[in-house]
């Protein structure tokens, strides 16, 4: 199968194990086990569609879309939307936190400044 990869193949799938590698050495050390298994977990199964591109046709003709890329693309874009409002959910909290911290930080110079 090897010989039979096309340059993109021989380029980017390299570089997508070792990036799946690296995920599975965050979660053996247990930093942020879950995102990493989740990363390892995308990058495997990029690799997986590089290698062997007409599994992403089967799936997309499976689940009632004609082609492997729009697949691809439609999965990239709920992927983007999720993590846009995940993000602004995360920016939101910090916000609030900050908030919070600095009326603290205030009310507690106001009562110095008091005595």
């Amino acid at each position: 199968m090897l010989h039979h990869l096309n340059p993109f193949q021989w380029i980017v799938v390299p570089l997508l194990s070792l990036l799946f590698l690296h995920s599975l050495v965050l979660m053996a050390r247990g930093r942020h086990r879950r995102s990493a298994a989740v990363r390892a977990l995308l990058w495997f199964a990029a690799a997986a569609a590089v290698l062997r591109p007409e599994m992403t046709a089967q799936i997309a003709k499976a689940v009632g879309i004609g082609r492997g890329t729009d697949l691809v693309l439609y999965l990239f874009i709920i992927a983007c939307l999720g993590a846009a409002l995940y993000f602004y959910s995360r920016i939101l909290k910090l916000e609030t936190a900050i908030t919070a911290l600095v009326r603290q930080a205030a009310l507690q110079d106001k009562s110095q400044t008091k005595s």
